[in-house]
């Protein structure tokens, strides 16, 4: 088998996994700027997404695996269409470093996190911000 290393990702390399029948996906992000699409049974990347301008934190697939959500350092969330690849919505969504995202569990909404101490919920679809809670300091 080939090994995480030998697959090009490195340490602290972010993974999500989501089971879609027929097949096993596997997401990860990296420092690279780019998000890979994994076919779990081949061990084959199936797709690269390309489009942060910095290193990509987080990756997830949505609850019905057919779009994927990263965030980067570069203050953006991205949607991107999980069998083709493509970029279909771009947020700049933080004015600093954003941490993670996580999808509802409907798909609908998008909730990010950021070093600027800010909670942001989105519309999955629009890119609409919906709220914004604050509170941490650091």
């Amino acid at each position: 088998g080939t090994s995480l290393a030998e697959a090009g990702l490195v340490d602290g390399t972010q993974l999500t996994v989501v089971h879609t029948s027929p097949s096993l996906r596997i997401v990860t992000a990296s420092y690279d700027e780019t998000a890979k699409l994994w076919d779990a049974e081949s061990g084959e990347c199936t797709l690269t997404l390309e489009g942060h301008d910095s290193a990509v934190m987080s990756a997830m697939f949505s609850p019905d695996g057919t779009r994927v959500l990263t965030v980067a350092s570069d203050c953006t969330f991205r949607i991107w269409d999980a069998k083709t690849g493509e970029c279909t919505l771009a947020v700049e969504c933080h004015g600093f470093f954003v941490w993670s995202a996580v999808f509802s569990p409907d798909g609908t909404l998008i909730l990010t996190t950021s070093f600027d101490g800010t909670i942001r919920l989105w519309d999955a679809f629009t890119g609409q911000r919906q709220r914004s809670i604050h509170g941490h300091s650091g």
